[in-house]
Formats: C-alpha cells, sequence, structure tokens
C-alpha cells in the first residue's frame, strides 16, 4: 500500500489503538495491498470517549467493562466492586480508555491476520 494512505490509516486509528501500537500497524499496512484498505476502514471499533463515559456514570454496574467486551471482568465489578468501597470503579475511570485501545488493537490485528490468508 502506499505510504500517504497508510498515513491516512494510521491518522484515523490514533486515537482508538495505542500510540505504541502505531508502528506495528504501520508495518502491517505497508504489507497490503491497497483492495483491503477499505476493509480495514470498515472494522467496527469500540470509542474510548464513549468508554470513558460509560466508567463515569455506569462504572459501578461494570458497563465499562461490558462495552469494551471484557464480559468477565464486568460481571466481577458488578458482583464485587462495592468490596472495594468504589475504588474499584472510580480507578477503571482511568484505565478504561487504555483497556478499550488495547482491545482495538487486538480486533485490528486478527481482522489483519485474516486478511493475510
Amino acid at each position: 500500500m502506499q505510504i500517504n494512505k497508510v498515513n491516512e490509516l494510521l491518522l484515523f486509528y490514533k486515537n482508538q489503538v495505542p500510540d505504541d501500537r502505531l508502528l506495528f500497524l504501520k508495518k502491517c499496512f505497508l504489507e497490503l495491498n491497497e483492495d483491503t484498505a477499505n476493509e480495514i476502514l470498515a472494522t467496527r471499533l469500540k470509542s474510548p470517549r464513549i468508554t470513558l463515559l460509560y466508567a463515569i456514570t455506569l462504572g459501578f454496574f461494570g458497563a465499562d467493562r461490558f462495552y469494551i467486551g471484557d464480559i468477565i471482568g464486568g460481571i466481577q465489578k458488578l458482583l464485587f466492586g462495592w468490596l472495594t468501597l468504589g475504588i474499584w470503579p472510580l480507578v477503571d475511570i482511568f484505565l478504561t480508555q487504555n483497556l478499550c485501545k488495547e482491545a482495538n488493537f487486538e480486533i485490528l490485528k486478527e481482522k489483519l491476520r485474516q486478511l493475510e490468508e
């Protein structure tokens, strides 16, 4: 794929994946052909901002964890979050955005692996 198209993709995903993973994505995107760019862009990712909103408003019920696909973590937070006297939901306000970005990276990595086959 052309470098300008790769840079556009990286700019699009800059706020949705961890910054330290962008170099890996750049390497993978350079190896793909032009047709796969649309398939990559069609991949549905979770929004870190929505995750933050869930963590702030419904975090005590584990909604932020459920949203990013961490079902086990969501159930644990729902059942045992009250045992921490609200500390776990408070800490998760700061953690869930990074967890969401990491989950998005895993989704993209899996999609890239499927496209290589």
